[in-house]
């Protein structure tokens, strides 16, 4: 497992921005993979096609393949407009940080607390659209940093019921292990462990 620099802004004492996981060497990291799987027509009418029969939920019934295979589109264009808006603006716009594009993974939790890397998702907000539908999961360093573990074509109310999103959870938490197994949990310990 690699940590990879996505952006980031490093001072003399920290280090401040997004990270993704790599977890093969010579493999993409998180955020490369995703979006390229989520860019790629083919890859997502495929997925959708593969999973027909979770699109019969109360979200997605009135929606045909053609139309999510667009709203996906839409919304990775959505998700790195957003990344390049953090990134020029040195991770805080109009001094709302990175975080306030983030929330808790945990649904009972309105905002994030001071728990150690708190699990994380970033979704886009579309009012025009009942649900949206990417992920993007990872763990809080602070208010301006955050680590990519993964992410998924989200088409089930909970991440357990469906295969891909319940793998997402595990690599939240097999990374979360990693980083305070190797003493990462401050944006001051992740300046020494990191690949540009």
């Amino acid at each position: 497992m690699e940590l990879v620099s996505i952006f980031v802004n490093e001072t003399p004492n920290e280090v401040e921005g997004i990270f993704a996981m790599r977890y093969e060497e010579g493999q993409p990291d998180e955020i490369e993979r995703l979006f390229d799987n989520w860019s790629d027509p083919d890859f997502v009418f495929s997925y959708f096609l593969f999973n027909e029969e979770f699109l019969k939920h109360q979200y997605f019934d009135d929606y045909t393949i053609d139309v999510l295979c667009l709203k996906v589109g839409e919304e990775v264009q959505e998700l790195q407009q957003a990344f390049l808006k953090y990134e020029s603006g040195g991770y805080s716009i109009n001094a709302e940080p990175l975080q306030s594009i983030f929330k808790p993974l945990a649904p009972e939790l309105p905002q994030f607390n001071e728990e150690i890397l708190q699990k994380a998702k970033l979704l886009v907000d579309d009012k025009n659209f009942p649900e949206p539908i990417l992920r993007l999961y990872g763990l809080r360093i602070s208010e301006k940093t955050f680590i990519i573990t993964g992410g998924a074509i989200k088409i089930t109310h909970f991440m357990e019921d469906h295969p891909d999103t319940r793998d997402e959870l595990e690599k939240l938490e097999k990374v979360k292990q990693w980083l305070m197994y190797n003493e990462v949990t401050t944006q001051e310990d992740i300046k020494n462990c990191y690949y540009e």
